[in-house]
């Protein structure tokens, strides 16, 4: 019971950590709306966004191992990538909804 435990909790963090830089990325996106939430929430500063995404890289490596960390990276790119697309594509940048 312990270690599954210990596995839920692990996933949970790594889920976390992979959340946090996708975040970064559709945070630096234009905002879709000059009224929305996303547009009151504003832009993190690029240093803290580098840190962020330091951290959640070392996190992952020492839960993950560099293979996993590697794939959730390429997984995290693709999947971010095309919801930035689609997001400029349909309503012309992110809203809080895409955020979320």
């Amino acid at each position: 019971m312990v270690i599954l435990r210990a596995r839920i909790t692990f996933v949970n963090i790594s889920s976390q950590m992979v959340q946090v830089l996708g975040f970064i990325r559709l945070g630096r996106m234009p905002n879709a709306r000059n009224d929305g939430l996303s547009a009151g929430a504003g832009t993190p500063p690029q240093n803290s966004a580098l840190i962020a995404s330091g951290i959640a890289i070392v996190v992952l490596l020492l839960c993950l191992g560099f293979g996993a960390t590697l794939v959730a990276l390429l997984l995290l790119a693709a999947a971010g990538g095309t919801m930035a697309w689609l997001s400029v594509r349909q309503i012309g940048g992110q809203t809080g909804d895409v955020l979320g």
